[in-house]
Protein backbone atom coordinates (compact mmCIF):
# COMPACT_ATOMS: atom_id res chain seq x y z
CA UNK A 1 0.00 0.00 0.00
CA UNK A 2 0.84 3.27 -0.78
CA UNK A 3 0.44 4.41 2.74
CA UNK A 4 3.51 2.08 3.82
CA UNK A 5 5.53 4.19 1.37
CA UNK A 6 4.50 7.59 2.87
CA UNK A 7 5.08 6.34 6.29
CA UNK A 8 8.24 5.68 5.42
CA UNK A 9 9.46 8.89 3.72
CA UNK A 10 7.82 10.76 7.21
CA UNK A 11 9.79 8.86 9.10
CA UNK A 12 12.39 9.47 7.43
CA UNK A 13 11.77 13.62 7.43
CA UNK A 14 12.02 13.13 11.10
CA UNK A 15 14.93 11.82 11.26
CA UNK A 16 16.33 14.29 8.95
CA UNK A 17 14.33 17.19 11.38
CA UNK A 18 15.49 15.65 14.44
CA UNK A 19 19.50 16.05 12.76
CA UNK A 20 18.29 19.61 12.07
CA UNK A 21 18.59 19.22 8.55
CA UNK A 22 15.81 20.84 6.87
CA UNK A 23 15.57 20.73 2.94
CA UNK A 24 15.13 17.22 2.66
CA UNK A 25 12.45 16.89 5.17
CA UNK A 26 10.74 19.45 2.95
CA UNK A 27 11.00 17.44 -0.10
CA UNK A 28 9.43 14.43 1.33
CA UNK A 29 6.69 16.08 2.78
CA UNK A 30 6.07 17.55 -0.24
CA UNK A 31 6.34 14.59 -2.08
CA UNK A 32 4.14 12.70 0.40
CA UNK A 33 1.24 15.66 -0.42
CA UNK A 34 1.54 15.28 -3.93
CA UNK A 35 0.40 11.61 -3.02
CA UNK A 36 -1.99 11.89 -0.25
CA UNK A 37 -2.99 15.50 0.40
CA UNK A 38 -3.84 15.96 4.02
CA UNK A 39 -0.15 15.36 4.52
CA UNK A 40 0.12 19.37 3.89
CA UNK A 41 -1.15 19.68 7.03
CA UNK A 42 2.20 19.58 8.40
CA UNK A 43 2.42 22.87 7.16
CA UNK A 44 0.80 24.42 9.79
CA UNK A 45 3.25 22.64 12.50
CA UNK A 46 6.44 23.63 10.85
CA UNK A 47 5.24 27.29 10.20
CA UNK A 48 4.38 27.11 14.09
CA UNK A 49 8.16 25.94 14.57
CA UNK A 50 9.04 28.94 12.35
CA UNK A 51 11.25 26.19 9.93
CA UNK A 52 10.98 28.11 7.09
CA UNK A 53 13.56 25.74 4.67
CA UNK A 54 10.95 22.96 5.36
CA UNK A 55 8.12 25.32 4.48
CA UNK A 56 9.68 26.35 1.19
CA UNK A 57 11.12 22.94 0.43
CA UNK A 58 7.59 21.71 0.80
CA UNK A 59 5.75 24.21 -1.63
CA UNK A 60 8.26 24.28 -3.83
CA UNK A 61 8.03 20.58 -4.40
CA UNK A 62 4.87 20.53 -4.75
CA UNK A 63 4.59 23.29 -7.59
CA UNK A 64 7.29 21.07 -9.10
CA UNK A 65 5.05 17.71 -9.32
CA UNK A 66 2.06 19.85 -10.17
CA UNK A 67 4.05 21.68 -13.48
CA UNK A 68 5.61 18.61 -14.69
CA UNK A 69 3.36 16.41 -16.19
CA UNK A 70 3.16 19.67 -18.97
CA UNK A 71 6.51 18.14 -20.16
CA UNK A 72 4.02 14.89 -21.14
CA UNK A 73 0.79 16.77 -21.89
CA UNK A 74 1.05 20.49 -22.43
CA UNK A 75 -0.13 22.91 -20.14
CA UNK A 76 -3.70 22.60 -21.55
CA UNK A 77 -3.55 18.45 -21.01
CA UNK A 78 -2.20 18.99 -17.67
CA UNK A 79 -4.89 21.34 -16.19
CA UNK A 80 -7.22 19.12 -17.56
CA UNK A 81 -5.16 16.42 -15.82
CA UNK A 82 -5.78 18.40 -12.54
CA UNK A 83 -9.15 18.66 -12.61
CA UNK A 84 -10.28 15.27 -13.01
CA UNK A 85 -7.90 14.19 -9.98
CA UNK A 86 -9.57 16.99 -7.80
CA UNK A 87 -13.12 16.41 -9.29
CA UNK A 88 -12.07 12.76 -8.49
CA UNK A 89 -11.24 13.50 -4.92
CA UNK A 90 -14.59 15.38 -4.22
CA UNK A 91 -16.58 12.65 -5.97
CA UNK A 92 -16.98 11.16 -2.80
CA UNK A 93 -20.85 10.24 -1.72
CA UNK A 94 -22.59 9.82 2.20
CA UNK A 95 -22.69 6.04 1.67
CA UNK A 96 -18.57 6.53 1.74
CA UNK A 97 -18.59 8.57 4.34
CA UNK A 98 -21.05 6.68 6.26
CA UNK A 99 -19.45 3.25 5.77
CA UNK A 100 -17.97 1.49 8.59
CA UNK A 101 -14.23 1.65 7.76
CA UNK A 102 -14.19 5.50 6.84
CA UNK A 103 -13.07 6.51 10.70
CA UNK A 104 -12.53 9.95 10.08
CA UNK A 105 -13.84 13.21 11.99
CA UNK A 106 -15.64 13.68 8.55
CA UNK A 107 -17.07 9.80 9.21
CA UNK A 108 -18.41 10.46 12.75
CA UNK A 109 -20.10 13.56 11.70
CA UNK A 110 -21.91 11.82 8.96
CA UNK A 111 -22.47 9.10 11.70
CA UNK A 112 -24.15 11.16 13.93
CA UNK A 113 -26.29 12.64 11.10
CA UNK A 114 -27.57 9.38 9.64
CA UNK A 115 -28.28 8.30 13.22
CA UNK A 116 -30.58 11.35 13.79
CA UNK A 117 -32.12 11.72 10.36
CA UNK A 118 -31.15 13.58 7.35
CA UNK A 119 -33.31 16.67 8.24
CA UNK A 120 -32.49 16.67 12.04
CA UNK A 121 -29.11 14.94 12.40
CA UNK A 122 -27.01 18.50 11.01
CA UNK A 123 -27.11 20.23 14.03
CA UNK A 124 -26.25 17.55 16.71
CA UNK A 125 -23.76 16.53 14.33
CA UNK A 126 -21.95 19.30 13.88
CA UNK A 127 -22.50 20.52 17.63
CA UNK A 128 -20.55 17.46 18.64
CA UNK A 129 -18.30 17.20 16.31
CA UNK A 130 -17.00 21.42 17.45
CA UNK A 131 -17.26 20.00 20.80
CA UNK A 132 -14.47 17.34 20.12
CA UNK A 133 -12.14 19.85 17.71
CA UNK A 134 -13.04 22.67 20.19
CA UNK A 135 -11.02 20.19 23.34
CA UNK A 136 -8.26 19.60 20.72
CA UNK A 137 -7.49 23.02 19.69
CA UNK A 138 -7.88 24.55 23.19
CA UNK A 139 -4.92 21.72 24.53
CA UNK A 140 -2.89 23.13 21.81
CA UNK A 141 -3.42 26.98 22.78
CA UNK A 142 -2.59 25.55 26.08
CA UNK A 143 0.75 24.45 25.08
CA UNK A 144 1.51 27.33 22.99
CA UNK A 145 0.72 29.33 26.74
CA UNK A 146 2.85 27.15 29.22
CA UNK A 147 5.65 27.05 26.51
CA UNK A 148 6.22 23.20 25.83
CA UNK A 149 6.97 22.29 30.18
CA UNK A 150 7.65 18.74 29.21
CA UNK A 151 11.52 17.14 30.61
CA UNK A 152 11.05 13.62 29.15
CA UNK A 153 14.85 12.37 29.45
CA UNK A 154 14.37 9.15 28.27
CA UNK A 155 13.25 11.00 24.43
CA UNK A 156 15.88 13.04 22.98
CA UNK A 157 13.97 15.03 20.88
CA UNK A 158 10.47 16.22 22.06
CA UNK A 159 9.67 16.19 18.35
CA UNK A 160 9.07 13.20 18.19
CA UNK A 161 5.66 13.21 20.10
CA UNK A 162 4.70 16.14 18.63
CA UNK A 163 5.24 15.15 14.88
CA UNK A 164 3.51 11.56 15.71
CA UNK A 165 0.14 13.85 17.10
CA UNK A 166 0.22 15.10 13.93
CA UNK A 167 0.29 12.23 12.03
CA UNK A 168 -2.36 11.29 13.85
CA UNK A 169 -4.16 14.05 13.39
CA UNK A 170 -3.65 13.79 9.48
CA UNK A 171 -5.70 10.38 9.57
CA UNK A 172 -8.68 11.80 11.46
CA UNK A 173 -8.79 15.29 9.25
CA UNK A 174 -8.59 12.64 5.97
CA UNK A 175 -12.33 13.16 4.72
CA UNK A 176 -11.66 9.17 4.10
CA UNK A 177 -9.62 7.87 6.64
CA UNK A 178 -10.00 3.99 5.30
CA UNK A 179 -8.14 1.13 7.66
CA UNK A 180 -5.39 1.29 5.44
CA UNK A 181 -4.73 4.68 7.02
CA UNK A 182 -4.45 3.44 10.69
CA UNK A 183 -0.89 2.16 10.03
CA UNK A 184 -0.34 6.02 11.21
CA UNK A 185 -2.25 5.84 14.15
CA UNK A 186 -0.06 2.15 15.03
CA UNK A 187 3.22 4.46 15.21
CA UNK A 188 2.09 6.83 17.10
CA UNK A 189 0.31 4.07 19.57
CA UNK A 190 3.78 3.01 19.81
CA UNK A 191 5.21 6.21 20.77
CA UNK A 192 2.71 6.76 23.21
CA UNK A 193 3.22 3.22 24.82
CA UNK A 194 6.83 3.74 24.99
CA UNK A 195 6.38 6.90 26.69
CA UNK A 196 4.38 5.70 29.72
CA UNK A 197 6.45 2.58 30.14
CA UNK A 198 9.42 4.94 30.74
CA UNK A 199 7.38 6.65 33.21
CA UNK A 200 6.58 4.04 35.04
CA UNK A 201 9.65 2.60 34.72
CA UNK A 202 10.70 5.72 36.69
CA UNK A 203 7.98 5.82 39.38
CA UNK A 204 6.17 8.65 37.45
CA UNK A 205 2.35 7.18 38.06
CA UNK A 206 -0.31 9.33 36.77
CA UNK A 207 -3.83 8.19 36.99
CA UNK A 208 -4.89 10.68 33.85
CA UNK A 209 -2.01 8.60 31.72
CA UNK A 210 -3.03 5.10 33.21
CA UNK A 211 -6.71 5.74 32.01
CA UNK A 212 -5.69 6.78 28.60
CA UNK A 213 -3.46 3.84 28.38
CA UNK A 214 -6.78 1.37 29.43
CA UNK A 215 -8.84 3.09 26.77
CA UNK A 216 -5.82 3.47 23.84
CA UNK A 217 -5.60 -0.84 24.93
CA UNK A 218 -9.56 -1.36 24.84
CA UNK A 219 -9.23 0.70 20.86
CA UNK A 220 -6.37 -1.56 19.59
CA UNK A 221 -8.27 -4.62 20.89
CA UNK A 222 -11.54 -3.06 19.67
CA UNK A 223 -10.02 -3.02 15.40
CA UNK A 224 -8.66 -6.76 15.44
CA UNK A 225 -10.83 -8.28 13.45
CA UNK A 226 -9.47 -11.97 14.74
CA UNK A 227 -9.73 -11.32 18.24
CA UNK A 228 -13.23 -9.88 17.61
CA UNK A 229 -15.12 -11.60 14.70
CA UNK A 230 -17.18 -10.34 12.02
CA UNK A 231 -20.34 -8.87 13.95
CA UNK A 232 -18.55 -7.26 17.21
CA UNK A 233 -15.62 -6.23 14.67
CA UNK A 234 -18.36 -4.22 12.45
CA UNK A 235 -20.43 -2.54 15.39
CA UNK A 236 -17.06 -1.22 17.16
CA UNK A 237 -16.25 0.80 13.79
CA UNK A 238 -19.92 1.81 13.49
CA UNK A 239 -19.01 3.27 17.05
CA UNK A 240 -15.88 4.56 15.28
CA UNK A 241 -13.60 3.33 17.88
CA UNK A 242 -10.64 4.28 15.70
CA UNK A 243 -11.74 8.08 15.46
CA UNK A 244 -12.31 8.18 19.19
CA UNK A 245 -9.39 6.04 19.97
CA UNK A 246 -6.80 8.50 17.74
CA UNK A 247 -8.45 11.54 19.80
CA UNK A 248 -7.79 9.34 23.55
CA UNK A 249 -4.21 8.95 21.75
CA UNK A 250 -4.28 12.72 20.54
CA UNK A 251 -5.26 14.28 23.96
CA UNK A 252 -3.01 11.50 26.02
CA UNK A 253 0.21 13.35 23.45
CA UNK A 254 -0.78 16.75 24.60
CA UNK A 255 -1.26 16.05 28.25
CA UNK A 256 2.41 14.28 28.10
CA UNK A 257 3.96 16.89 26.19
CA UNK A 258 2.40 19.87 28.49
CA UNK A 259 2.98 18.34 32.13
CA UNK A 260 6.12 18.51 33.56
CA UNK A 261 7.98 15.61 34.65
CA UNK A 262 11.04 15.90 36.81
Amino acid sequence: QVNILILLLMCLALKYFIKEKYLIPGILIGFCSLIKPPVIIFLLYFLYKRKLKIVFGTISTVIVGLILPILRYGIKGNLVLHYDWWRFLLGSNDALFTAPDNQSYLGVFYKIKESWGAQTGFLPATIFLLLTLSVIGILFLIIYQQGLKTQLKFIRNPVLLEYSIILDLMVLFSPQAWYYGYLHLTFFFLILFYIIAKLRQEQKNDWIINTFLFFLIITLFGVNYEFLGRKLYYLAMNFRVIAWGGTLAILAGLYIRCKKYG
